[in-house]
């Protein structure tokens, strides 16, 4: 599976497409357990945080709430995957670059936002998840092959029963 070229004419057409995804409401939770830091539901109306999730980031002395820009990526994924068919990865591809492309937008700098999310981003293997919201879409953690996780939100057992990571697959470090 190759990553699409985020530029390109053909994926400036599809989120041209779907523009109207991002105008409908849509309701946030905040109190729910969910992997690594938001997801989904399965209708597209709900983005959910994880209860641990500090959502505003200090930006030249001031608390800029980032979930508008959260949502707009979870809700922008899932839309490309139903639409268009792509697996999860290449969703998260497209849809991260146009995140951070608003994030620049709203003058906030690009690194600084990764630097602030990244620590954020649940240490999946070392709580239990308790609040899984039944409605979760669990495509993400199917395409990733992320069985551990699957089977403790499918059974509701304790994650750190099973072999841990220190870190999720998509953030290790190469070198």
């Amino acid at each position: 599976m190759s990553l699409p070229k985020v530029n390109s004419p053909r994926i400036l057409r599809q989120l041209e497409s779907i523009q109207k995804v991002f105008q409908r409401p849509i309701r946030i939770v905040s109190n729910k357990d969910i992997p690594y830091l938001a997801g989904y539901n399965k209708k597209g109306n709900v983005v959910y945080f994880d209860r641990n999730f500090n959502p505003f980031m200090s930006w030249k002395g001031k608390k800029v709430d980032i979930r508008p820009f959260i949502a707009f990526h979870e809700i922008g994924e899932q839309a490309l995957m139903n639409r268009f068919r792509y697996r999860y990865q290449q969703a998260h591809h497209i849809i991260t670059h146009f995140e951070l492309e608003l994030v620049k937008a709203a003058g906030i700098d690009t690194r600084a936002y990764t630097r602030f999310l990244h620590p954020q981003i649940k240490g999946i293997y070392h709580e239990k998840l308790k609040k899984i919201p039944k409605d979760l879409d669990l495509r993400p953690y199917k395409d990733e092959h992320e069985r551990t996780i699957l089977t403790s939100l499918m059974q509701g057992t304790d994650i750190r029963t099973f072999t841990r990571r220190v870190s999720p697959p998509h953030f290790k470090r190469r070198h």
